[in-house]
C-alpha cells in the first residue's frame, strides 16, 4: 500500500493577518477573517492576528414607565413606583433569553401572549394571556429561556418569592 502524502505549496503570499482556509477537494486559499455582526475586531500585523470581542453580553434597558414589550436577548431593569407590566415577545427562537431585575417599589409582572406558558420548576403559568409571573419584593429577579419557539419559556434562575398565575 502506498501512502498519500500531501503538502501545502504556497503559490502566493498572504497579507498581514490572513490565514489559510481549506475547502473540500480544493486547495486552501488565503482569506481575511471577519465578524458578521461586528462583535469581533481583528488586529493584524506581520505574523500576528489579535482578536478583541466587543459586546456579546446582555444589552440592558431601564424601564421607568409602567409597561414594556420585552425583546429577546435583552435585560430589563424595571423601575417604577407602580407595577411594571412586561409582556413576553410574540416571537422568540429556541434559546432566546430575557432577563428582568426589579428596582422600583411597584414591582413587576411578566404577562404572556396567547399560547404562551412559563415553566417555573414544577409550577406552570396558565397558558395564554391569563398566565403571568410576578415579583413579591422590590428587587426580585428572573431569567427566562425560550425552550419551544414562540410559546414556552423556562425560568432558568430567580431571586425572590415569585408568584405564578
Amino acid at each position: 500500500m502506498g501512502e498519500n502524502n500531501s503538502a501545502i505549496v504556497a503559490t502566493t503570499a498572504g497579507t498581514n493577518g490572513q490565514v489559510l482556509v481549506g475547502s473540500t477537494a480544493a486547495d486552501p486559499v488565503f482569506a481575511t477573517l471577519s465578524s458578521s455582526d461586528g462583535s469581533i475586531t481583528f488586529t493584524t500585523g506581520a505574523g500576528t492576528l489579535g482578536l478583541t470581542v466587543t459586546g456579546g453580553g446582555t444589552a440592558w434597558t431601564e424601564v421607568v414607565g409602567t409597561t414594556v414589550a420585552l425583546a429577546v436577548n435583552n435585560g430589563y431593569i424595571l423601575n417604577n413606583a407602580g407595577l411594571v407590566t412586561a409582556t413576553l415577545p410574540a416571537t422568540a427562537i429556541l434559546g432566546s433569553v430575557i432577563k428582568i431585575v426589579g428596582k422600583g417599589a411597584g414591582g413587576w409582572l411578566v404577562a404572556q401572549n396567547g399560547g404562551q406558558t412559563i415553566h417555573f420548576g414544577i409550577s406552570n403559568t396558565t397558558t395564554g394571556a391569563g398566565g403571568s409571573l410576578a415579583s413579591t419584593q422590590r428587587y426580585d429577579c428572573i431569567e427566562l429561556v425560550c425552550t419551544t419557539a414562540d410559546t414556552d419559556f423556562v425560568v432558568r434562575s430567580s431571586i425572590g418569592n415569585i408568584t405564578v398565575v
